[in-house]
């Protein structure tokens, strides 16, 4: 157990082992028995413990059943202790009022609380991926049936990737329900802290998803433990809010840029349309003139089911192509995507969209090997599945895609 009662003061194990006057003064009072539990409901006679292989701690002089802060300390593995350690000298270190082990609830002990001069608090809860819905959602209700802020801090390896939908409960939980709609999580060795949000914004041109919610990531940012700081009521890293607006004004920018170039492309697509269009209209006015003197009847104009409108560009592979793909890649125009983005782009493609298939192309341009390694397997499943005239046009379209992108087959 990390704390006790001596002289009607909290003391912590781990303080007393960074002197040996004060280790020795807490032996003799172990001895003498002045050491008490902590819990209100116990108030038992504890002893001090320190060795070679176990860290300093306390523990009930005779066992106890029915202590709810004992309880408590078993619950609580080294991984988690450590951390709460590390974080409550570093809050105390930046002047904040902060409480380790506090029972805020009935038969419930808080790990770390941060009290405000208006008198609200800040509970701050530390758990393990294995934390359970019912719990998380027994306590979040406690707290604020108290009206107590809490902020849960979660245990875990930082430097895995994930999706807000492919991961554990604790944290998912965290993204959705926090009050910032965010997640902490802090490594195993109590150094380093990521701090995770979802982007909640639409990036959506003519009802088309320039990020498919299915391939965005988590925006994720890393720093030292000692980064930590209480803004507004609410756990966070130093600079996380700014750089969090920031990325979302980057992808706000790329969309925008987008939408420039595709409103250039139809202009352009428009003016040759026009051009061709007075072309053909003299053509035919001479054409006309021709069977005129010729006495043949004049012919109503024949208008190609390609062209339905002067704003199409004809559906033509060998032709369709974008100049990104002479220069080298300056930075990512999207986000990852998953293997149902390809699909539906390609799904597209295959219906003659030229939008999708020049965004396809522009995708397959950029990406990575694994995405490529997605498109390259959707490739080998079409040329595998029956041969028909949609498979064909699938196959030669995404052949037509690796050509445009230099990009090969492994």
């Amino acid at each position: 157990m990390d704390t006790c009662i001596w002289n009607d003061k909290i003391i912590l194990a781990s303080d007393i082992s960074t002197s040996f006057e004060l280790e020795k003064e807490i032996r003799l009072a172990s001895g003498r028995k002045e050491l008490i539990c902590p819990d209100a409901q116990c108030k038992a006679v504890m002893i001090y413990r320190h060795g070679e292989k176990k860290e300093a701690h306390f523990a009930h002089l005779k066992n106890s059943n029915s202590c709810d802060y004992n309880d408590y300390d078993r619950c609580n593995n080294l991984y988690v202790k450590n951390v709460k350690s590390t974080l409550y000298y570093h809050f105390m270190s930046l002047g904040y009022d902060t409480k380790v082990d506090v029972k805020l609830l009935e038969h419930h002990y808080t790990h770390l609380t941060v009290s405000f001069d208006d008198g609200s608090i800040i509970a701050i809860e530390l758990a393990t991926k294995s934390a359970s819905a019912s719990y998380i959602d027994k306590l979040s209700k406690l707290y604020i049936d108290r009206n107590i802020i809490v902020k849960w801090l979660i245990i875990d390896n930082i430097e895995a990737v994930f999706k807000e939908n492919q991961t554990y409960y604790i944290k998912r939980s965290r993204l959705n329900e926090s009050s910032n709609k965010d997640l902490i999580v802090i490594d195993f060795n109590a150094q380093r802290v990521a701090q995770y949000k979802a982007d909640s914004d639409k990036y959506q041109y003519n009802n088309f998803d320039y990020y498919p919610v299915s391939s965005q990531s988590l925006y994720r940012y890393e720093k030292d433990i000692n980064q930590l700081i209480v803004l507004e009521k609410d756990i966070t890293l130093i600079g996380f809010i700014e750089s969090f607006q920031n990325w979302k004004a980057q992808k706000h920018a790329q969309l925008t840029s987008y939408i420039e170039q595709m409103k250039l492309e139809k202009k352009r697509i428009e003016e040759l349309y026009k051009r061709r269009s007075v072309i053909e209209n003299n053509n035919l006015k001479v054409k006309d003139e021709l069977n005129k003197q010729s006495g043949i009847p004049k012919q109503k104009p024949h208008i190609s089911k390609h062209y339905k409108t002067l704003s199409e560009e004809p559906f033509i592979l060998e032709k369709i192509t974008i100049p990104r793909t002479r220069t080298p890649v300056d930075k990512p125009m999207y986000f990852k995507w998953a293997e149902d983005d390809f699909k539906d782009k390609i799904k597209q493609a295959v219906d003659e969209d030229i939008s999708a298939l020049k965004m396809l192309i522009s995708k397959v341009y950029e990406c990575d090997e694994a995405e490529l390694s997605i498109f390259i397997s959707l490739l080998n499943l079409a040329k595998s599945a029956p041969q028909n005239s949609k498979t064909i046009k699938c196959v030669k379209i995404m052949e037509h895609v690796l050509i445009q992108t230099k990009r090969t087959m492994h």
